[in-house]
């Protein structure tokens, strides 16, 4: 359950909007796997068939209230409810070959095809003077279809000081979309390949080098392409943008490893269609502003980072990563050009120590440091977590206490500009939490545990989840 509640002034009166929300997010998946080994070479045939299901039921209950300067009503409240339901169903099929050969060269080749599809339909009441009018103008019903068939083969071969692998994936994608209340549909059909090339020098036994080219994709999450209105007061609302692209990136990578501990890694890439969140004036409505995703055309990303593994005593270990980075985006969005970019860097540090009588502790910091973020300008973030842990019962059982955020530094601000439009804001969320669990372990610490994989739609789960990188 969230509430949200905004004071907006002016000469004449002052608006006041309660927001009281709850949300109930439902979802299962199954997968069914056959792995059949051919022969003692290791020869593998893996099949995967996989059902996925998201469904959500949220509701929103707006009051807005309107005062004269002195304090009494200037009107009747303006009372919203919000039903915003939504069903996302994925299936997906998936075949992977394995074939060793002689000499150290090895052949892999499979397809894959998914369906997703998705029923997302908000619908906004007015319920001011005891009525339920139904609100057209900001009720939503988007249906979204999704098939994509993929094919696939890679290559790889080891010698006593290199190795090496290419790569071919090839997809078709057919989509579209259909807005039942506006009548808007959009209908996609492309094909695509994506080639990589690695290789890796042993240099010596201290030493390797790798070398990454790769052409890749990043496809919107579907939450980022349903245009249902999340309100959060009545003059601000977040929306999907169901006409999104996806993003498009080449990448070149050149990495050093020391004594497998310290790994530095060089990075290019360039992206077109990048998908950003925006913050920005409704181009329909005067005072609203939405917070929505775009494409912008592109991201020049220059990079070096870093991880490396400290054992500075043996109850005291250390792993920092450090990412230091140079974007520069570039597009047009609300007849405001973009051309911004910004040296930054952000780091992580995380210590952890063996104490004695079973007793461990951790210990991590995080600092990003200011950066740009397509047409945000965004502000320092930082955090600190702490944690111990006790062994119990033989090693049994175990108790654990962690605290994350303590300080509450690890939320997001900035600042926005278009034409004719400027904005700061801050965003505050329940960052700095504390809990405490306890584990026991029943049963013969000799019986293996079970095998973890994945299914088939990993992918497509992600980005029902929230991340759609490929």
């Amino acid at each position: 359950m969230g509430k949200h509640s905004s004071i907006l002034f002016s000469p004449v009166m002052k608006e006041q909007a309660l927001n009281g929300s709850t949300g109930h997010w439902d979802n299962y998946s199954a997968n069914l796997n056959l792995t059949h080994t051919f022969d003692s070479l290791g020869r593998e045939l893996t099949i995967d068939a996989d059902y996925a299901r998201y469904w959500n039921r949220n509701y929103q209950d707006f009051t807005t209230n309107y005062y004269l300067p002195d304090g009494s009503l200037m009107q009747t409240p303006y009372l919203l409810h919000g039903d915003i339901s939504g069903l996302t169903q994925i299936r997906s099929f998936k075949a992977d070959y394995v074939h060793p050969m002689k000499d150290n060269l090895r052949m892999e080749a499979g397809v894959k095809t998914s369906l997703v599809t998705a029923d997302n339909q908000p619908n906004f009441f007015n319920r001011s003077d005891g009525g339920n009018v139904y609100e057209t103008a900001i009720s939503d019903h988007f249906i979204y279809y999704e098939n994509i068939n993929a094919a696939y083969i890679n290559a790889s071969k080891e010698w006593k000081k290199w190795s090496t692998q290419l790569g071919l994936r090839a997809e078709q994608t057919l989509a579209n979309g259909d807005e039942k209340i506006t009548g808007q549909t959009f209908d996609r059909n492309y094909f695509q390949v994506f080639p990589s090339f690695a290789v890796q020098d042993h240099v010596d036994k201290d030493n390797d080098l790798n070398l990454t080219l790769s052409r890749r994709i990043e496809r919107p999450d579907y939450e980022a392409l349903n245009p249902y209105k999340f309100f959060v007061d009545p003059n601000t609302y977040k929306a999907g943008n169901p006409y999104l692209l996806p993003a498009l990136s080449y990448s070149a990578e050149l990495s050093h490893v020391f004594k497998q501990r310290l790994i530095t890694t060089l990075n290019y890439t360039q992206t077109e269609n990048v998908i950003t969140q925006v913050i920005q004036p409704s181009p329909t409505q005067a005072r609203v502003t939405i917070q929505t995703d775009v494409n912008i055309a592109r991201m020049i990303y220059y990079g070096i980072s870093g991880s490396y593994t400290f054992p500075f005593y043996k109850w005291w270990n250390n792993v920092t990563n450090i990412n230091a980075y140079y974007p520069r985006y570039q597009g047009n969005l609300v007849n405001t050009n973009l051309n911004s970019a910004k040296a930054t860097f952000d780091v992580n540090t995380t210590n952890r120590f063996l104490l004695p009588k079973e007793w461990s502790a951790e210990l991590t910091f995080f600092y990003q440091a200011p950066q740009v973020y397509g047409f945000f300008n965004l502000n320092e973030q930082w955090s600190l977590n702490a944690g111990v842990q006790k062994n119990l019962f033989n090693r049994r059982g175990t108790l654990r206490l962690n605290v994350s955020d303590i300080f509450w530094r690890n939320n997001a601000g900035g600042s926005t500009s278009f034409v004719g439009y400027y904005e700061t804001f801050t965003a505050k969320h329940d960052t700095r939490q504390a809990n405490i669990t306890f584990t026991y372990r029943f049963g013969k610490n000799t019986i293996a545990p079970v095998r973890k994989r994945s299914g088939g739609a990993e992918d497509e789960k992600r980005r029902a989840e929230g991340g759609g990188k490929a």
